[in-house]
């Protein structure tokens, strides 16, 4: 697991995909991280979206964002309206993650512009499918 760099290491310097995993669970983060891992992705943690938008101002550029709904300090939707009024930002594919998939979910990922939905807890072939998809789409653009 990759904890959050100094601003010295923001881009990781291999090819491999890097992803920013943003969730306030230390326990998701370790698991999230072995399964992102695996699928061969180089992942990058944040405990909350303030200190996820503090490295991506760095500038980390990842393929994109596993975020949970609910943090301490900014939350999913603080976070994503952050990323909303910067540019060179809004281009990031976003992918909630949650063990909350109520009513109100859905709203809040159209207003978050995310990409797809995984519950918690990650399932490996889940996590695996959506990527691929989100990152194919984005290639495709």
């Amino acid at each position: 697991m990759t904890l959050a760099p100094k601003p010295s290491e923001t881009q990781p310097s291999t090819t491999v995909p890097v992803v920013l995993l943003i969730d306030d669970h230390l326990e998701t983060r370790a698991s999230a991280s072995e399964l992102l891992a695996d699928l061969g992705y180089q992942p990058v943690v944040a405990r909350n979206g303030l200190e996820g938008l503090q490295l991506l101002r760095r500038g980390l550029a990842p393929a994109a964002l596993l975020i949970d709904l609910y943090m301490p300090l900014m939350d999913a939707d603080s976070f994503c309206d952050a990323l909303n009024e910067e540019p060179a930002l809004t281009a990031i594919p976003r992918i909630i993650v949650s063990a909350d998939h109520g009513a109100g979910t859905a709203w809040r990922l159209s207003r978050c512009r995310a990409r797809g939905f995984l519950r918690k807890p990650l399932d490996l072939s889940e996590l695996e499918t959506l990527l691929e998809q989100v990152l194919r789409s984005v290639d495709e653009t």
